[in-house]
């Protein structure tokens, strides 16, 4: 396929467009999750049952202070952090293209701005902004994904000597392979996993994918960003595409964490 490279994943286009045709049913697909299908909830819904704790989120749990005993706050911090992210990045690309293209803005409802956005695909195919538009919302996406799948997070830990992949929740200190009872202390193993992956060279995407993380969404439009001010160089090509270094990467992530 020719053309000029997609803004979202470096991959022709076939034509004139900035977004491939893969990249667009990805955001066709996600907004439309977003809403739902016939009978089947979509992430609206879902985010708004996990805020409220509706469905399995403890709402009889308490929490110990310096004054006691205190019933827990009555709503899921994660989730309600992910909704607002996403309504915020649907609400500036609905925002965006009414801009452009005028008519009547979607009502404030992540549902009804999901649905007006997806109406518009064949206008953010071709709109200069369209891979920004396709990184931030799918990004968003996941982010709410994530909180109504993933209750808890769970990250690559270690690689047993039995074979076996080793999971834990972010912050835990060790963990226990399932497979063969194995304890593993989880920073010193991810360290190590870390060093392993720093010399790994990947396209703008799929550096996003590599380093993005639930707390700190990362989008191949701000790793291109990086690069365009000179904060990451690239460390070859590959069919045209650049490609960096996931250590470059993880450093400067680093240093913007502890700024």
């Amino acid at each position: 396929m020719s053309g000029a490279p997609c803004q979202a994943c470096e991959r022709a286009t076939g034509d004139n467009a900035t977004v491939c045709p893969a990249c667009v049913q990805r955001l066709s697909q996600d907004l439309e999750q977003v809403y739902g299908v016939d009978t089947a909830p979509g992430l609206a819904a879902e985010l708004d049952t996990a805020v409220a704790k509706q469905a399995r989120m403890g709402r009889n749990r308490t929490e110990r202070t310096a004054r006691g005993t205190t019933p827990a706050l009555p709503v899921d911090l994660g989730a309600s952090e992910a909704a607002a992210v996403l309504r915020n990045t649907l609400s500036s690309w609905c925002q965006a293209v009414h801009q452009d293209r005028g008519g009547s803005l979607p009502k404030h409802r992540l549902s009804t701005m999901a649905r007006w956005l997806r109406s518009h695909m064949a206008w953010l195919r071709r709109a200069s902004y369209g891979g920004q538009a396709t990184d931030e919302i799918c990004a968003a996406v996941e982010q709410a994904r994530r909180q109504v799948d993933l209750p808890e997070e769970q990250a690559l830990a270690a690689v047993c000597t039995c074979g076996e992949r080793v999971y834990a929740p972010r912050g835990q200190a060790s963990a226990v392979c399932r497979a063969c009872g194995e304890s593993w202390s989880t920073e010193e193993q991810r360290a190590q996993l870390r060093g392993l992956a720093a010399e790994v060279l990947a396209t703008a995407a799929d550096l996003a994918r590599i380093t993005s993380r639930p707390e700190r969404p990362v989008t191949a439009a701000m790793v291109r960003g990086w690069a365009h001010r000179g904060r990451l160089s690239a460390r070859g090509s590959s069919g045209g595409a650049p490609l960096y270094r996931v250590g470059d990467a993880l450093d400067l992530l680093d240093a913007k964490s502890s700024a």
